[in-house]
């Protein structure tokens, strides 16, 4: 089953709503004092942040990498109707990004298929 954004942080908002109202009676049982509450506060609050940064970061990679991979082709294409000469049609930037996300779909699949055990 897929979340949607809304779902996902609805779920995220119950949780921490009750970590973060549980929390103080937790120490309060354990003794510790008022510092540390502040202290795990914060932890976890790096730790969710460095998780979310962690995957934007990743999805932004993915991203600059297949738009790199568009210049290569877009590049590639425009050199090649160079070579054939002024009478060839030149592909829009649009025309170009779908033909590179259908050749990498099918590399993928190629991939898949062809892949040692």
């Amino acid at each position: 089953m897929a979340l949607t954004p809304e779902e996902v942080l609805q779920s995220l908002n119950g949780r921490l709503s009750d970590y973060i109202k549980s929390l103080p009676a937790l120490h309060a049982q354990l003794g510790l004092p008022g510092s540390a509450l502040a202290v795990e506060l914060e932890r976890t609050q790096s730790a969710l942040c460095d998780v979310v940064d962690a995957q934007l970061t990743a999805r932004q990679n993915q991203v600059d990498e297949f738009m790199n991979q568009c210049s290569r082709v877009e590049k590639d294409c425009l050199d090649l109707v160079k070579c054939l000469g002024s009478n060839a049609r030149t592909p829009s930037v649009g025309e170009l990004r779908k033909i590179q996300v259908r050749a990498t779909s099918n590399i993928h699949l190629y991939c898949a298929h062809y892949a040692p055990p």
